[in-house]
């Protein structure tokens, strides 16, 4: 788990123990993300760090931001983290490389992704959220100003905005997995 303190601790889930620490340069509020034994988490130090989940040891670390608050979410072998520079990035898990970045409209990327069917949710410091192939292939993109207005079409469905972003991006991740592509008055 994250701290203040600038570090990040791992804990022994059956005693609360204290199994390794790591000392970021600035405040981690990043929740760590875990898959196949490697803990990935972001730092307000601006970088996304990997570490092995039994060990500690640092595996690699990127510098993406000036800071990386929102929790990453880490599918199918990519990293998705959202930065204070209105970007969100997709890193390779193995080696932390960029894979591709989403520049948003000058605002922050404020909401951990979340991903669904191959496509990135998250939400913005403006209150928008977007949707973006998982593997960044943006096509024509059509604006939603409202969840009150007319639905985006199907074959434009790339980028979503709308004014509101923590409920709304959990009802548009649910949408999603039950395999509707529209949204309803």
């Amino acid at each position: 788990m994250g701290s203040d303190d600038y570090y990040l601790y791992a804990l022994d889930a059956g005693t609360g123990e204290e199994k390794w620490n790591y000392r970021t340069d600035s405040w981690v509020y990043s929740s760590p993300a875990v898959s196949d034994g490697i803990v990935y988490v972001g730092s307000n130090d601006g970088y996304m760090y990997a570490f092995d989940a039994e060990t500690g040891d640092v595996k690699w670390e990127s510098q993406i931001s000036n800071e990386v608050f929102p929790s990453p979410a880490v599918t199918d072998g990519i990293i998705y983290a959202g930065s204070d520079i209105f970007y969100l990035y997709a890193l390779d898990a193995e080696t932390g490389d960029v894979k591709w970045k989403y520049k948003t409209e000058g605002e922050w990327v404020s909401s951990s992704p979340a991903v669904v069917d191959g496509v990135v949710y998250v939400g913005s410091s403006a209150g928008h959220v977007y949707a973006i192939g998982a593997m960044n292939t943006v096509q024509t993109s059509t604006e939603a100003t409202s969840p009150s207005k007319q639905p985006m079409n199907e074959e434009e469905e790339t980028t979503l905005k709308t004014p509101a972003f923590g409920a709304i991006l959990t009802i548009a991740c649910m949408l999603a997995s039950i395999g509707l592509k529209r949204m309803r008055k």
